[in-house]
């Protein structure tokens, strides 16, 4: 048969192993603590949007076909901005030790689906380099 455990007793049951509890919350807390202050790197993320249209006349009406003129560049442009073409402008300018191929693994270019804003977003480990490698390329994309 079953037994059915009222909530008075439940409430003993967690009294009586309340330290048990306690220890264990605190063990596990301050290897957390350990493990993220000792051995995790901290990663800063830097990132900005652009959005990617063709320049318009004052004679200009809306049409499907610019946009979607627009939206195939996007595909060009997040190609362009990865490119040793531009990595290398940025690893001289900067004066980096690192390979286009290195650069290129730290950054990462995305846009939403149907839509003509590119997402550009840079990871290292130090703050000013990513917020630097970020604003590089995006100066540099219509260059």
């Amino acid at each position: 048969m079953e037994k059915a455990i009222s909530l008075k007793e439940l409430f003993q049951i967690l009294k009586k192993r309340l330290l048990l509890i306690i220890i264990t919350t605190a063990i596990f807390t301050s290897i957390t603590g350990i493990v993220s202050y000792f051995f995790l790197t901290p990663i800063y993320q830097s990132s900005t949007q652009i959005i990617v249209n063709q320049e318009k006349s004052k004679n200009a009406v809306y049409s499907p076909n610019a946009v979607q003129t627009n939206l195939q560049l996007i595909n060009t442009y997040n190609a362009i901005i990865k490119s040793p073409a531009i990595l290398d402008k940025v690893i001289k300018k900067e004066n980096l030790e690192m390979t286009s191929g290195e650069l290129n693994k730290l950054i990462s270019v995305s846009n939403e689906q149907e839509s003509q804003v590119v997402n550009i977003t840079v990871q290292h480990e130090n703050p000013q380099d990513s917020k630097k490698y970020r604003k590089y390329d995006c100066n540099n994309i219509s260059k």
